[in-house]
Protein backbone atom coordinates (compact mmCIF):
# COMPACT_ATOMS: atom_id res chain seq x y z
CA UNK A 1 0.00 0.00 0.00
CA UNK A 2 1.25 3.44 -0.86
CA UNK A 3 1.83 5.69 2.16
CA UNK A 4 -0.54 8.15 0.51
CA UNK A 5 -3.50 5.87 1.29
CA UNK A 6 -2.50 4.86 4.78
CA UNK A 7 -4.77 6.00 7.66
CA UNK A 8 -4.27 6.14 11.40
CA UNK A 9 -7.46 4.20 12.10
CA UNK A 10 -8.45 5.48 15.53
CA UNK A 11 -11.58 3.85 17.02
CA UNK A 12 -14.79 5.86 17.03
CA UNK A 13 -14.98 8.80 19.40
CA UNK A 14 -17.00 8.44 22.61
CA UNK A 15 -20.65 9.40 22.53
CA UNK A 16 -20.44 12.27 25.02
CA UNK A 17 -21.56 15.89 24.66
CA UNK A 18 -19.02 17.86 26.65
CA UNK A 19 -20.96 21.12 26.39
CA UNK A 20 -24.19 19.53 27.63
CA UNK A 21 -22.33 17.92 30.53
CA UNK A 22 -20.89 21.29 31.56
CA UNK A 23 -24.29 22.92 31.23
CA UNK A 24 -25.72 20.27 33.54
CA UNK A 25 -22.95 20.92 36.06
CA UNK A 26 -23.67 24.65 35.90
CA UNK A 27 -27.41 24.02 36.30
CA UNK A 28 -26.77 22.06 39.49
CA UNK A 29 -24.78 24.96 40.93
CA UNK A 30 -27.49 27.40 39.90
CA UNK A 31 -30.07 25.25 41.69
CA UNK A 32 -27.87 25.05 44.77
CA UNK A 33 -27.19 28.78 44.88
CA UNK A 34 -30.86 29.58 44.36
CA UNK A 35 -31.79 27.13 47.09
CA UNK A 36 -29.37 28.83 49.44
CA UNK A 37 -30.60 32.29 48.60
CA UNK A 38 -27.42 33.18 46.72
CA UNK A 39 -27.17 34.92 43.38
CA UNK A 40 -26.99 32.35 40.58
CA UNK A 41 -23.78 33.85 39.20
CA UNK A 42 -21.89 33.47 42.46
CA UNK A 43 -20.56 30.00 41.72
CA UNK A 44 -18.03 30.53 44.48
CA UNK A 45 -20.82 29.46 46.73
CA UNK A 46 -21.54 29.37 50.36
CA UNK A 47 -21.37 32.12 52.92
CA UNK A 48 -22.39 29.87 55.78
CA UNK A 49 -20.66 27.23 57.79
CA UNK A 50 -22.45 23.96 58.43
CA UNK A 51 -23.99 25.20 61.67
CA UNK A 52 -25.10 28.49 60.09
CA UNK A 53 -27.23 27.11 57.26
CA UNK A 54 -30.44 28.60 58.62
CA UNK A 55 -29.04 32.12 58.21
CA UNK A 56 -28.44 31.84 54.49
CA UNK A 57 -31.03 29.63 52.84
CA UNK A 58 -33.78 31.12 50.77
CA UNK A 59 -36.63 29.96 53.02
CA UNK A 60 -36.89 30.48 56.74
CA UNK A 61 -36.19 27.21 58.57
CA UNK A 62 -35.02 28.69 61.85
CA UNK A 63 -37.91 26.88 63.46
CA UNK A 64 -37.33 23.69 61.48
CA UNK A 65 -36.31 20.44 63.05
CA UNK A 66 -32.74 19.21 63.03
CA UNK A 67 -33.78 16.51 60.59
CA UNK A 68 -35.22 19.06 58.16
CA UNK A 69 -32.06 21.15 58.33
CA UNK A 70 -29.92 18.07 57.83
CA UNK A 71 -31.97 17.14 54.77
CA UNK A 72 -31.45 20.63 53.38
CA UNK A 73 -27.71 20.40 53.96
CA UNK A 74 -27.59 16.99 52.28
CA UNK A 75 -29.43 18.36 49.25
CA UNK A 76 -26.87 21.16 48.88
CA UNK A 77 -24.07 18.64 49.34
CA UNK A 78 -25.44 16.35 46.62
CA UNK A 79 -25.87 19.26 44.20
CA UNK A 80 -22.32 20.45 44.82
CA UNK A 81 -20.92 16.94 44.53
CA UNK A 82 -22.91 16.27 41.37
CA UNK A 83 -21.70 19.48 39.76
CA UNK A 84 -18.09 18.67 40.60
CA UNK A 85 -18.43 15.10 39.36
CA UNK A 86 -19.94 16.19 36.04
CA UNK A 87 -17.26 18.84 35.62
CA UNK A 88 -14.54 16.24 36.23
CA UNK A 89 -16.12 13.97 33.62
CA UNK A 90 -16.42 16.83 31.13
CA UNK A 91 -12.74 17.60 31.75
CA UNK A 92 -11.89 13.92 31.11
CA UNK A 93 -13.81 13.94 27.84
CA UNK A 94 -12.07 17.15 26.82
CA UNK A 95 -8.67 15.69 27.67
CA UNK A 96 -9.39 12.50 25.70
CA UNK A 97 -10.50 14.45 22.66
CA UNK A 98 -7.41 16.60 22.96
CA UNK A 99 -5.32 13.43 22.77
CA UNK A 100 -7.23 12.34 19.66
CA UNK A 101 -6.56 15.68 17.96
CA UNK A 102 -2.88 15.50 18.90
CA UNK A 103 -2.58 11.94 17.54
CA UNK A 104 -4.15 12.92 14.23
CA UNK A 105 -1.85 15.92 13.91
CA UNK A 106 1.26 13.88 14.65
CA UNK A 107 0.16 11.14 12.20
CA UNK A 108 -0.48 13.73 9.49
CA UNK A 109 2.92 15.31 10.04
CA UNK A 110 4.74 11.96 9.88
CA UNK A 111 2.84 11.00 6.75
CA UNK A 112 3.64 14.35 5.13
CA UNK A 113 7.34 13.89 5.85
CA UNK A 114 7.29 10.30 4.49
CA UNK A 115 5.67 11.40 1.23
CA UNK A 116 8.18 14.24 0.91
CA UNK A 117 11.08 11.79 1.21
CA UNK A 118 9.55 9.51 -1.45
CA UNK A 119 9.17 12.46 -3.79
CA UNK A 120 12.72 13.59 -3.14
CA UNK A 121 14.48 10.21 -3.31
CA UNK A 122 12.17 8.25 -5.60
CA UNK A 123 9.69 5.49 -4.71
CA UNK A 124 11.73 2.66 -6.23
CA UNK A 125 15.11 3.74 -4.88
CA UNK A 126 16.61 1.01 -2.76
CA UNK A 127 17.48 1.81 0.82
CA UNK A 128 20.37 0.35 2.90
CA UNK A 129 17.98 -2.33 4.16
CA UNK A 130 17.40 -3.52 0.62
CA UNK A 131 13.77 -2.40 0.30
CA UNK A 132 12.39 0.41 -1.82
CA UNK A 133 12.04 3.89 -0.38
CA UNK A 134 8.25 3.53 -0.61
CA UNK A 135 8.28 0.26 1.35
CA UNK A 136 10.62 1.78 3.92
CA UNK A 137 8.19 4.62 4.47
CA UNK A 138 5.29 2.17 4.77
CA UNK A 139 7.20 0.27 7.43
CA UNK A 140 8.04 3.54 9.18
CA UNK A 141 4.40 4.70 9.20
CA UNK A 142 3.21 1.32 10.45
CA UNK A 143 5.56 1.72 13.41
CA UNK A 144 4.32 5.27 14.03
CA UNK A 145 0.71 4.12 13.84
CA UNK A 146 1.34 1.33 16.33
CA UNK A 147 2.83 3.78 18.81
CA UNK A 148 0.05 6.33 18.36
CA UNK A 149 -2.66 3.71 18.71
CA UNK A 150 -0.97 2.57 21.91
CA UNK A 151 -1.18 6.13 23.25
CA UNK A 152 -4.83 6.19 22.29
CA UNK A 153 -5.48 2.94 24.12
CA UNK A 154 -4.05 4.48 27.28
CA UNK A 155 -6.04 7.69 26.82
CA UNK A 156 -9.25 5.72 26.25
CA UNK A 157 -8.51 3.62 29.34
CA UNK A 158 -8.08 6.81 31.38
CA UNK A 159 -11.41 8.08 30.07
CA UNK A 160 -13.10 4.75 30.86
CA UNK A 161 -11.75 4.98 34.40
CA UNK A 162 -13.12 8.52 34.69
CA UNK A 163 -16.44 7.32 33.34
CA UNK A 164 -16.63 4.54 35.91
CA UNK A 165 -15.70 6.98 38.69
CA UNK A 166 -18.37 9.44 37.56
CA UNK A 167 -21.01 6.70 37.35
CA UNK A 168 -20.10 5.44 40.81
CA UNK A 169 -20.09 8.94 42.33
CA UNK A 170 -23.42 9.89 40.78
CA UNK A 171 -25.02 6.55 41.67
CA UNK A 172 -23.74 6.15 45.21
CA UNK A 173 -23.34 9.77 46.24
CA UNK A 174 -20.45 11.60 47.90
CA UNK A 175 -17.53 9.64 49.28
CA UNK A 176 -14.15 10.62 50.64
CA UNK A 177 -12.52 9.52 47.38
CA UNK A 178 -14.90 11.46 45.13
CA UNK A 179 -14.63 14.60 47.27
CA UNK A 180 -10.83 14.26 47.12
CA UNK A 181 -10.89 14.10 43.31
CA UNK A 182 -13.08 17.20 43.15
CA UNK A 183 -10.94 19.05 45.67
CA UNK A 184 -7.65 18.09 43.99
CA UNK A 185 -9.00 19.40 40.68
CA UNK A 186 -9.56 22.81 42.28
CA UNK A 187 -13.33 22.60 41.80
CA UNK A 188 -14.17 23.36 45.42
CA UNK A 189 -13.54 26.53 47.34
CA UNK A 190 -12.14 26.37 50.83
CA UNK A 191 -15.58 27.40 52.05
CA UNK A 192 -17.24 24.41 50.38
CA UNK A 193 -14.59 21.99 51.62
CA UNK A 194 -15.24 23.21 55.16
CA UNK A 195 -18.99 23.16 54.74
CA UNK A 196 -18.98 19.49 53.78
CA UNK A 197 -16.77 18.32 56.57
CA UNK A 198 -13.31 18.67 55.06
CA UNK A 199 -10.34 20.66 56.30
CA UNK A 200 -8.93 22.93 53.59
CA UNK A 201 -5.35 24.13 53.56
CA UNK A 202 -5.42 27.27 55.72
CA UNK A 203 -2.71 29.05 53.75
CA UNK A 204 -4.19 31.33 51.10
CA UNK A 205 -2.70 34.03 48.93
CA UNK A 206 -3.98 37.58 49.08
CA UNK A 207 -5.69 37.72 45.71
CA UNK A 208 -7.36 41.16 45.48
CA UNK A 209 -5.52 43.42 43.08
CA UNK A 210 -5.62 47.14 42.48
CA UNK A 211 -8.77 47.85 40.55
CA UNK A 212 -10.86 45.08 42.10
CA UNK A 213 -14.39 46.21 42.89
CA UNK A 214 -15.76 45.74 46.41
CA UNK A 215 -18.08 43.07 44.97
CA UNK A 216 -15.09 41.15 43.62
CA UNK A 217 -13.37 41.42 47.00
CA UNK A 218 -16.50 40.15 48.75
CA UNK A 219 -16.79 37.20 46.37
CA UNK A 220 -13.16 36.26 46.99
CA UNK A 221 -13.66 36.43 50.76
CA UNK A 222 -16.80 34.28 50.53
CA UNK A 223 -14.81 31.45 48.96
CA UNK A 224 -12.58 31.09 52.04
CA UNK A 225 -13.12 28.73 54.95
CA UNK A 226 -12.93 29.95 58.57
CA UNK A 227 -9.38 28.64 59.00
CA UNK A 228 -8.43 30.49 55.80
CA UNK A 229 -10.02 33.68 57.16
CA UNK A 230 -7.88 33.35 60.25
CA UNK A 231 -4.77 32.85 58.14
CA UNK A 232 -5.56 35.84 55.94
CA UNK A 233 -6.27 38.07 58.95
CA UNK A 234 -2.98 36.99 60.52
CA UNK A 235 -0.88 37.35 57.37
CA UNK A 236 -2.50 40.35 55.66
CA UNK A 237 -4.06 42.54 58.38
CA UNK A 238 -3.09 45.87 56.83
CA UNK A 239 -4.30 44.76 53.40
CA UNK A 240 -7.70 43.72 54.74
CA UNK A 241 -8.69 46.14 57.46
CA UNK A 242 -9.61 49.08 55.22
CA UNK A 243 -10.51 47.10 52.10
CA UNK A 244 -14.04 47.71 50.85
CA UNK A 245 -15.74 44.36 50.34
CA UNK A 246 -14.30 42.76 53.49
CA UNK A 247 -16.98 42.12 56.15
CA UNK A 248 -17.39 44.80 58.80
CA UNK A 249 -16.68 42.45 61.73
CA UNK A 250 -13.32 41.54 60.17
CA UNK A 251 -12.38 45.15 59.52
CA UNK A 252 -13.45 46.10 63.03
CA UNK A 253 -11.29 43.42 64.64
CA UNK A 254 -8.24 44.30 62.58
CA UNK A 255 -8.67 48.06 62.97
CA UNK A 256 -9.08 47.80 66.74
CA UNK A 257 -5.82 45.85 66.85
CA UNK A 258 -4.17 48.49 64.65
CA UNK A 259 -5.48 51.21 66.98
CA UNK A 260 -4.03 49.51 70.04
CA UNK A 261 -0.73 49.09 68.22
CA UNK A 262 -0.70 52.79 67.27
CA UNK A 263 -1.46 53.83 70.85
CA UNK A 264 1.35 51.59 72.05
CA UNK A 265 3.70 53.13 69.52
CA UNK A 266 2.90 56.73 70.39
CA UNK A 267 3.07 55.88 74.09
CA UNK A 268 6.59 54.51 73.75
CA UNK A 269 9.51 56.48 75.15
CA UNK A 270 11.31 58.54 72.57
CA UNK A 271 8.32 59.08 70.29
CA UNK A 272 8.22 62.84 70.01
CA UNK A 273 5.86 65.36 68.52
CA UNK A 274 3.70 63.99 65.76
CA UNK A 275 0.62 65.34 63.96
CA UNK A 276 -1.27 62.23 65.09
CA UNK A 277 -1.26 62.69 68.82
CA UNK A 278 -1.89 60.11 71.49
CA UNK A 279 -4.92 62.11 72.56
CA UNK A 280 -6.48 61.79 69.12
CA UNK A 281 -5.96 58.04 69.08
CA UNK A 282 -7.44 57.67 72.53
CA UNK A 283 -10.54 59.57 71.44
CA UNK A 284 -11.10 56.89 68.80
CA UNK A 285 -10.41 54.23 71.42
CA UNK A 286 -12.92 55.82 73.77
CA UNK A 287 -15.56 55.96 71.04
CA UNK A 288 -15.36 52.19 70.55
CA UNK A 289 -14.52 51.10 74.08
CA UNK A 290 -16.57 48.41 75.78
CA UNK A 291 -19.44 48.41 73.31
CA UNK A 292 -20.22 45.44 71.10
CA UNK A 293 -22.44 47.67 68.98
CA UNK A 294 -19.56 49.91 67.85
CA UNK A 295 -17.49 49.04 64.78
CA UNK A 296 -14.25 50.66 63.65
CA UNK A 297 -14.64 50.13 59.91
CA UNK A 298 -11.84 52.39 58.73
CA UNK A 299 -8.68 53.59 60.46
CA UNK A 300 -5.69 55.35 58.94
CA UNK A 301 -3.81 57.43 61.52
CA UNK A 302 -1.14 58.31 58.99
CA UNK A 303 -3.40 59.84 56.35
CA UNK A 304 -2.38 63.45 55.63
CA UNK A 305 -4.46 66.13 57.24
CA UNK A 306 -4.88 64.56 60.66
CA UNK A 307 -5.78 60.95 59.98
CA UNK A 308 -8.98 59.25 58.86
CA UNK A 309 -11.50 56.94 60.49
CA UNK A 310 -15.01 55.56 60.11
CA UNK A 311 -17.06 54.29 63.04
CA UNK A 312 -20.51 52.75 63.13
CA UNK A 313 -23.14 52.37 65.78
CA UNK A 314 -24.73 49.07 64.75
CA UNK A 315 -23.40 46.54 62.27
CA UNK A 316 -24.22 47.72 58.73
CA UNK A 317 -23.76 44.19 57.37
CA UNK A 318 -26.79 43.08 59.41
CA UNK A 319 -28.86 46.27 59.43
CA UNK A 320 -32.11 46.98 57.62
CA UNK A 321 -31.25 50.67 57.38
CA UNK A 322 -27.77 52.17 57.14
CA UNK A 323 -26.89 55.85 57.30
CA UNK A 324 -23.45 57.28 56.58
CA UNK A 325 -22.74 60.83 57.74
CA UNK A 326 -19.87 62.78 56.17
CA UNK A 327 -18.57 65.59 58.43
CA UNK A 328 -17.32 68.87 57.00
CA UNK A 329 -14.14 70.93 57.06
CA UNK A 330 -11.81 71.26 60.05
CA UNK A 331 -12.48 67.60 60.87
CA UNK A 332 -10.08 64.69 60.98
CA UNK A 333 -9.57 61.46 62.89
CA UNK A 334 -9.08 63.32 66.15
CA UNK A 335 -12.17 65.55 66.00
CA UNK A 336 -14.87 62.95 65.61
CA UNK A 337 -16.44 63.17 69.06
CA UNK A 338 -19.11 65.63 67.91
CA UNK A 339 -19.82 63.90 64.55
CA UNK A 340 -20.12 60.57 66.40
CA UNK A 341 -22.63 62.14 68.82
CA UNK A 342 -24.63 63.29 65.80
CA UNK A 343 -24.52 59.83 64.26
CA UNK A 344 -25.74 58.34 67.52
CA UNK A 345 -28.60 60.84 67.55
CA UNK A 346 -29.49 59.67 64.03
CA UNK A 347 -29.28 56.05 65.18
CA UNK A 348 -31.68 56.76 68.05
CA UNK A 349 -34.07 58.50 65.66
CA UNK A 350 -33.95 55.56 63.25
CA UNK A 351 -34.79 53.19 66.10
CA UNK A 352 -37.68 55.45 67.13
CA UNK A 353 -39.07 55.51 63.62
CA UNK A 354 -38.64 51.77 63.11
CA UNK A 355 -38.40 50.07 66.51
CA UNK A 356 -38.55 46.56 65.00
CA UNK A 357 -35.72 47.08 62.53
CA UNK A 358 -31.95 46.78 62.79
CA UNK A 359 -30.08 50.01 62.20
CA UNK A 360 -26.54 51.23 61.67
CA UNK A 361 -25.33 54.82 61.73
CA UNK A 362 -21.83 55.49 60.45
CA UNK A 363 -19.55 58.48 60.89
CA UNK A 364 -17.32 58.47 57.83
CA UNK A 365 -14.24 60.65 57.94
CA UNK A 366 -12.50 58.92 55.05
CA UNK A 367 -11.21 62.03 53.28
CA UNK A 368 -8.79 64.88 53.92
CA UNK A 369 -10.89 67.90 54.74
CA UNK A 370 -10.18 71.59 54.14
CA UNK A 371 -8.44 73.82 54.87
CA UNK A 372 -5.48 71.47 54.36
CA UNK A 373 -7.00 69.68 51.38
CA UNK A 374 -9.47 71.02 48.80
CA UNK A 375 -9.42 68.40 46.04
CA UNK A 376 -12.68 66.49 46.31
CA UNK A 377 -11.92 63.65 43.90
CA UNK A 378 -10.10 61.35 46.33
CA UNK A 379 -12.76 61.76 48.99
CA UNK A 380 -15.60 61.35 46.50
CA UNK A 381 -14.24 58.14 45.00
CA UNK A 382 -13.42 56.78 48.47
CA UNK A 383 -16.98 57.47 49.67
CA UNK A 384 -18.46 55.83 46.56
CA UNK A 385 -16.27 52.75 47.07
CA UNK A 386 -17.16 52.61 50.76
CA UNK A 387 -20.86 52.53 49.86
CA UNK A 388 -20.26 49.78 47.29
CA UNK A 389 -18.50 47.84 50.01
CA UNK A 390 -21.51 48.13 52.30
CA UNK A 391 -23.67 46.68 49.53
CA UNK A 392 -21.23 43.87 48.83
CA UNK A 393 -20.89 42.66 52.43
CA UNK A 394 -24.50 43.07 53.51
CA UNK A 395 -26.08 39.81 54.64
CA UNK A 396 -29.66 38.63 54.21
CA UNK A 397 -32.11 38.16 51.40
CA UNK A 398 -33.11 41.83 51.10
CA UNK A 399 -30.69 44.73 50.57
CA UNK A 400 -30.51 47.38 53.25
CA UNK A 401 -31.89 50.87 52.77
CA UNK A 402 -28.77 53.03 52.60
CA UNK A 403 -28.46 56.79 52.96
CA UNK A 404 -25.51 59.15 52.69
CA UNK A 405 -25.85 62.39 54.64
CA UNK A 406 -23.30 65.16 54.18
CA UNK A 407 -23.02 68.10 56.55
CA UNK A 408 -21.36 71.39 55.58
CA UNK A 409 -18.37 70.64 53.33
CA UNK A 410 -19.28 66.98 53.79
CA UNK A 411 -22.36 67.73 51.69
CA UNK A 412 -20.07 68.77 48.86
CA UNK A 413 -18.08 65.52 49.20
CA UNK A 414 -21.34 63.52 49.18
CA UNK A 415 -22.49 65.39 46.08
CA UNK A 416 -19.13 64.88 44.37
CA UNK A 417 -19.40 61.15 45.09
CA UNK A 418 -22.82 61.15 43.40
CA UNK A 419 -21.38 63.15 40.49
CA UNK A 420 -20.62 60.68 37.66
CA UNK A 421 -17.73 62.90 36.54
CA UNK A 422 -15.99 62.98 39.93
CA UNK A 423 -16.88 60.11 42.24
CA UNK A 424 -18.57 57.96 39.63
CA UNK A 425 -21.91 57.69 41.44
CA UNK A 426 -23.35 56.59 44.78
CA UNK A 427 -25.15 53.28 45.25
CA UNK A 428 -27.57 54.63 47.86
CA UNK A 429 -31.33 54.90 48.24
CA UNK A 430 -31.33 58.43 49.65
CA UNK A 431 -28.94 61.38 49.62
CA UNK A 432 -29.21 64.20 52.15
CA UNK A 433 -27.39 67.55 52.15
CA UNK A 434 -27.44 69.35 55.49
CA UNK A 435 -26.15 72.93 55.62
CA UNK A 436 -24.11 72.47 52.45
CA UNK A 437 -22.74 75.17 50.17
CA UNK A 438 -22.85 73.09 46.99
CA UNK A 439 -22.88 69.56 45.64
CA UNK A 440 -20.42 69.86 42.72
CA UNK A 441 -23.30 69.99 40.22
CA UNK A 442 -25.50 72.76 38.86
CA UNK A 443 -28.77 70.86 39.01
CA UNK A 444 -30.28 68.11 41.11
CA UNK A 445 -30.71 65.94 38.01
CA UNK A 446 -26.93 65.87 37.50
CA UNK A 447 -26.58 63.50 40.47
CA UNK A 448 -26.74 59.72 40.11
CA UNK A 449 -29.41 59.49 42.84
CA UNK A 450 -33.02 59.94 41.73
CA UNK A 451 -34.25 63.49 42.33
CA UNK A 452 -37.15 62.24 44.46
CA UNK A 453 -34.64 60.73 46.89
CA UNK A 454 -32.46 63.84 47.24
CA UNK A 455 -33.08 66.01 50.29
CA UNK A 456 -31.67 69.43 51.16
CA UNK A 457 -31.95 70.70 54.73
CA UNK A 458 -30.92 74.27 55.43
CA UNK A 459 -32.11 76.88 57.87
CA UNK A 460 -32.48 80.58 57.09
CA UNK A 461 -30.01 81.49 59.83
CA UNK A 462 -27.28 79.14 58.62
CA UNK A 463 -24.20 81.17 57.75
CA UNK A 464 -23.60 78.78 54.84
CA UNK A 465 -26.08 80.99 52.96
CA UNK A 466 -23.32 83.54 52.41
CA UNK A 467 -20.28 81.36 52.94
CA UNK A 468 -19.37 81.22 49.27
CA UNK A 469 -18.94 84.99 49.19
CA UNK A 470 -17.87 85.82 52.74
CA UNK A 471 -15.36 83.03 53.12
CA UNK A 472 -14.08 82.79 49.57
CA UNK A 473 -15.59 79.35 48.91
CA UNK A 474 -16.76 80.31 45.44
CA UNK A 475 -14.29 77.92 43.89
CA UNK A 476 -14.48 76.05 40.64
CA UNK A 477 -16.57 72.93 40.94
CA UNK A 478 -18.86 73.84 43.80
CA UNK A 479 -21.84 74.08 41.49
CA UNK A 480 -25.09 75.93 42.16
CA UNK A 481 -25.63 76.77 45.85
CA UNK A 482 -28.06 74.29 47.38
CA UNK A 483 -30.43 76.96 48.64
CA UNK A 484 -30.94 78.47 45.16
CA UNK A 485 -34.15 77.74 43.31
CA UNK A 486 -32.32 76.92 40.08
CA UNK A 487 -30.79 73.87 41.75
CA UNK A 488 -34.28 72.37 42.16
CA UNK A 489 -36.20 73.74 39.17
CA UNK A 490 -38.19 71.24 37.11
CA UNK A 491 -37.40 71.85 33.43
CA UNK A 492 -40.66 70.18 32.41
CA UNK A 493 -42.95 72.08 34.77
CA UNK A 494 -42.75 75.88 34.88
CA UNK A 495 -42.63 76.97 38.50
CA UNK A 496 -42.25 73.37 39.68
CA UNK A 497 -39.27 71.89 41.45
CA UNK A 498 -37.60 68.52 41.91
CA UNK A 499 -36.24 66.95 45.05
CA UNK A 500 -37.11 67.75 48.65
CA UNK A 501 -36.37 70.75 50.84
CA UNK A 502 -36.65 71.37 54.55
CA UNK A 503 -36.18 74.77 56.16
CA UNK A 504 -36.39 74.08 59.92
CA UNK A 505 -38.61 76.49 61.81
CA UNK A 506 -36.28 76.66 64.79
CA UNK A 507 -32.96 78.48 64.66
CA UNK A 508 -30.34 75.92 63.83
CA UNK A 509 -27.44 78.13 62.78
CA UNK A 510 -24.93 75.82 61.07
CA UNK A 511 -24.51 73.10 63.66
CA UNK A 512 -27.82 72.76 65.45
CA UNK A 513 -29.59 70.50 62.97
CA UNK A 514 -28.80 67.35 64.88
CA UNK A 515 -30.52 68.52 68.06
CA UNK A 516 -33.50 70.07 66.29
CA UNK A 517 -36.58 67.87 66.73
CA UNK A 518 -38.10 68.85 63.39
CA UNK A 519 -34.91 68.02 61.51
CA UNK A 520 -34.36 64.76 63.38
CA UNK A 521 -37.96 63.71 62.74
CA UNK A 522 -37.53 64.44 59.05
CA UNK A 523 -34.24 62.55 58.93
CA UNK A 524 -35.72 59.63 60.84
CA UNK A 525 -38.27 59.16 58.05
CA UNK A 526 -35.68 59.46 55.28
CA UNK A 527 -33.13 57.16 56.90
CA UNK A 528 -35.69 54.38 57.44
CA UNK A 529 -37.11 54.56 53.93
CA UNK A 530 -40.21 56.59 54.77
CA UNK A 531 -41.66 59.72 53.20
CA UNK A 532 -41.29 62.89 55.31
CA UNK A 533 -44.48 64.84 55.77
Amino acid sequence: MSPEYMVLGLPEDVDANEGAIRDSASDLLTTRNTMLGRSADLETGFSATANEFSDTIAWDIREASDQEIQTWEEAAEILTHGSGTLTLYADAVKKYRGVRVDLHLRWSECKREALARIEELGADTLTFSGVSQEQAEVDYLNGVREGLLGEHTQARSDLDDATDEAKDALTNGPSAASWKRIEDAGLMTGREIHLFGGVPDPAVDFEPQEGWTPEEVAQWWSTLAPNQWEHAMSEYPDDLRNLDGVPVVVRNELNRAALEEAIGHFSSPGVGGDPFTLEQLREIQEATKGDDDKFLIYFDPFAPGGGQAALSTGNPDLADHVSTMVPGMFNDMGTLATPIERSEALHAQMAENDPNGEHASITWMGYNAPPTHWDSRDGATALASFQEGLRATHQGDAPSHNTVLGHSYGAYIAGAAANPHIGGGLDVDSLVFVGGAGASVDHISDLTVDEENVHVIQGDDDWIENARDDFGLLIEGFGTPLHHDEFFEDPDTPGGELGNRLDPEADTDHSGYFTDEETLGYLGEVLTGGTPQ
